[in-house]
């Protein structure tokens, strides 16, 4: 039931960052222009806080993007925080005529950015606009959290020579299994190498097919992601705030499965993986019919490969959900 699912491991806070090897060093934070591949990613406890809020609005069709703000120290990311990205909400009025639709979108948008403008100011006056190392997503595992936005933000952190760090939380799972779904990401180098011979040539400029591209920049053998583990960080004041927490008694198992909840999460999953196959289809089948393949395997431009992990994912899940459905039938049945 909880394949694909990480595995969150409790670390203490660390102890106070050496400011002059950070400040000085070549290797330190500030001068550093190349950071390596980290090994692990610290999730503060304001962080973790900041994330399940912002996913109180979250739903099937819903999904919520933002900012993730800290700082990279040599191969371990510190997650102090969550931006939000805001977005405009309209409540639907089967009475209003499209014109009245699109005033009172401009109307909203106008005051989101009074909004914004204010939240962008509060982060500016704390230092933190500047300390933006990647980009999170909250959505349920029937939207790609991989998406051609999101990877493009990646690479402009990149090139900006900032941390790139992918940062997926998943309330759906988490509410219905009773276990923790969060899970971290950074392009690879041979992605960066990849976007960086498709940018070269664009359109119709462009001389060979993105399989080509992808077989000479490695990115079919490395992968398109790196997956982090990650770790929540919590101090002694943290630890006393959680004594006096009573946490509900995790749910039955059994219980979860045969919820009705689930049925109706496995059906919606089961059409996700529908649509997702079929737009998996469609590029192969295109790819397939290029003149300018050069005889490379279809499948291998980043693109794709993204896609494919999505739904290798689903499926993942999709089989953890049914094996335990088809485990407790058994049990019951020879019981």
């Amino acid at each position: 039931m909880y394949a694909g699912f990480p595995r969150l491991n409790v670390t203490e806070v660390r102890d106070d960052i050496d400011l002059e090897f950070e400040l000085a060093n070549e290797k330190g934070c500030v001068k550093v222009t190349e950071f390596p591949v980290p090994r692990e990613i610290h999730l503060s406890f304001p962080a973790v806080c900041a994330l399940l809020y912002n996913a109180r609005t979250a739903s099937s069709s819903r999904n919520i993007f933002g900012s993730v703000i800290g700082l990279q120290l040599q191969d371990t990311v510190e997650v102090t925080d969550v931006k939000i990205n805001p977005s405009i909400e309209i409540e639907e009025d089967d009475r209003m005529t499209e014109e009245e639709r699109m005033e009172r979108v401009r109307k909203e948008r106008k005051l989101l950015d009074v909004d914004k403008a204010i939240f962008e100011n509060m982060y500016s006056q704390e230092n933190l606009d500047t300390n933006v190392i990647g980009q999170f997503v909250i959505s349920s595992a029937r939207f790609n959290p991989f998406s051609t936005r999101t990877m493009r933000k990646l690479q402009e952190l990149h090139k900006e020579s900032l941390p790139a760090i992918l940062l997926t939380y998943d309330p759906f799972r988490t509410s219905l299994l009773g276990r923790p779904h969060i899970r971290a990401y950074t392009p690879t180098a041979a992605y960066y190498k990849y976007d960086a011979l498709v940018s070269t040539e664009r359109g119709y400029q462009r001389r060979r097919s993105l399989a080509q591209y992808a077989k000479e920049s490695g990115v079919t053998k490395e992968g398109v992601l790196h997956e982090i583990p990650v770790k929540l960080e919590v101090d002694a004041f943290h630890k006393l705030n959680l004594l006096n927490v009573s946490p509900a008694q995790v749910g039955d198992s059994f219980k979860a499965i045969e919820s009705l909840a689930v049925s109706n999460y496995i059906e919606a999953l089961l059409s996700s993986i529908r649509n997702n196959t079929d737009q998996l289809k469609q590029k192969l089948d295109y790819e397939g019919n290029t003149k300018d393949n050069g005889n490379v395997p279809v499948g291998q431009d980043a693109e794709t490969m993204l896609l494919m992990k999505h739904v290798r994912d689903q499926m993942d899940h999709l089989d953890a959900l049914c094996d335990s459905t088809l485990l407790y039938s058994s049990m019951l049945r020879d019981l």
